[in-house]
């Protein structure tokens, strides 16, 4: 005899039990209908957490479905290099946010005080609810915003004291999305040929005076010229450039690019 199938809404109640959601979370959960396969895998990582868990554990289950997904998210280790660079802090900004690990990184590093302050971004609304049960399950608070970082700042006047991000890669912008009334754009107009520049001053525009934000970015954003030079001779003009740190081919699996990781310090 075949077992019988699982519907969806049964999956979201396990889910729901396992890690004692919310009822807003299980809302959205519900109505997002994630396929089968997706449903079942949440559970299935959720369920072989034991408490308390580490940011290891959960990455490590979390492998397989980010490759269900499609979606990159940082890897581990490169993660806690950037938040090691990034530094202890009270708040925490990642515009870029993925399944959140680069902003958990830095809230380990930064130590596990209630009173840390970790907000972030995804385009996505799975993603984002991915991230938001990482958190959960790692039992950091962090707000999680679903919304498009570089089409509208949903967070206007809000800094914090460290801005990491790993950049997407590739990306171009549509000559719609961005306004050039915007006050984001301090340094260059981001244009539309590619994101970084508009990325790049997202992250300095929620710096703190005296924060550091620690970006991964392609060579392309340091060696391209027109718009992306620049943003580049004003940002080492203004003195907010600390340093460049080269990485080698192959840190990310989904591309044999080498990367860059910039630090910025604000100063402003």
């Amino acid at each position: 005899a075949t077992r019988p199938r699982t519907s969806y809404l049964d999956l979201v109640t396990a889910l729901a039990q396992v890690l004692e959601l919310a009822e807003e979370d299980v809302r959205v959960l519900s109505a997002l209908n994630l396929g089968d396969q997706h449903a079942e895998r949440l559970v299935v990582i959720a369920s072989r957490i034991e408490a308390p868990p580490t940011l290891d554990d959960i990455s490590g289950l979390l492998d397989r479905f980010r490759l269900g997904f499609g979606v990159h998210d940082t890897p581990l280790g490169l993660a806690k290099l950037m938040a090691a660079l990034a530094g202890p802090g009270h708040s925490f900004y990642d515009p870029c946010l993925g399944f959140g690990t680069l902003l958990a990184a830095c809230s380990r590093e930064g130590g596990t005080s209630q009173r840390q302050v970790l907000a972030g971004q995804e385009v996505s609304p799975v993603v984002a609810l991915c991230a938001r049960l990482v958190f959960r399950m790692l039992g950091i608070p962090a707000d999680v915003i679903v919304a498009d970082s570089l089409a509208t700042d949903v967070r206007p006047g809000a800094t914090y004291e460290r801005v990491v991000a790993d950049l997407p890669l590739g990306q171009r912008l549509l000559s719609q999305t961005l306004s050039q009334e915007d006050p984001r754009w301090t340094f260059e107009d981001p244009g539309t040929t590619g994101a970084s520049p508009a990325w790049i001053q997202e992250c300095l525009h929620h710096l703190a005076p005296s924060g550091r934000a620690v970006l991964l970015v392609t060579p392309s954003a340091l060696f391209a010229q027109a718009r992306a030079g620049r943003l580049r001779q004003r940002l080492i003009r203004a003195d907010l450039l600390d340093a460049v740190v080269g990485l080698p081919p192959g840190l990310l699996s989904h591309t044999p690019v080498a990367l860059r990781s910039e630090e910025h310090t604000s100063e402003l």
